[in-house]
C-alpha cells in the first residue's frame, strides 16, 4: 500500500480538494472503479477540483486494465494538485512583455490583438 497524500486546499479560496475519476469514451462521467476493466482498458481522465469555487486542476488521460490502475490515477492526479511550483512561469513572462497580462487585452491598429 501507498502512503497517504494529503491534499492541498485550494490556491484560490481555500476550499476542499476533491477529485475525479471519469469516463472518457463513450459515455462520459464519472468511472467506476472495478478490479477488472477486460483486455480492452478503460480510457479515463483524472482531475482533482475544488468542491466550492470549482477550480480545476490538471488532468491527465490514459487506460486503466485494473483497480489499482484506477488508483493509480487518482493519485497522479492528487499530486499534480498539490504542485505548486512555477514551471510555467515563462509563458506568463512572455504576455507580460507583450502586454496581455491585462483586461482587456490591448488592440494593435490592424485590430487583433498584440
Amino acid at each position: 500500500m501507498t502512503d497517504p497524500i494529503k491534499m492541498l486546499p485550494c490556491p484560490f479560496c481555500e476550499g476542499p480538494p476533491c477529485e475525479m475519476v471519469e469516463n472518457e469514451h463513450p459515455h462520459y462521467g464519472q468511472a467506476e472503479r472495478l478490479d477488472d476493466y477486460g483486455d480492452d482498458g478503460k480510457y479515463v481522465s483524472a482531475y482533482v477540483f475544488c468542491h466550492e469555487c470549482g477550480a480545476q486542476g490538471e488532468s491527465e488521460e490514459d487506460f486503466i486494465f485494473t483497480g489499482e490502475g484506477y488508483d493509480e490515477m487518482e493519485r497522479r492526479a492528487c499530486e499534480r494538485w498539490n504542485r505548486r511550483d512555477n514551471r510555467n512561469r515563462n509563458l506568463y513572462d512572455g504576455g507580460e512583455e507583450k502586454g496581455l497580462n491585462f483586461h482587456p487585452r490591448p488592440v494593435t491598429q490592424q485590430g487583433g490583438e498584440t
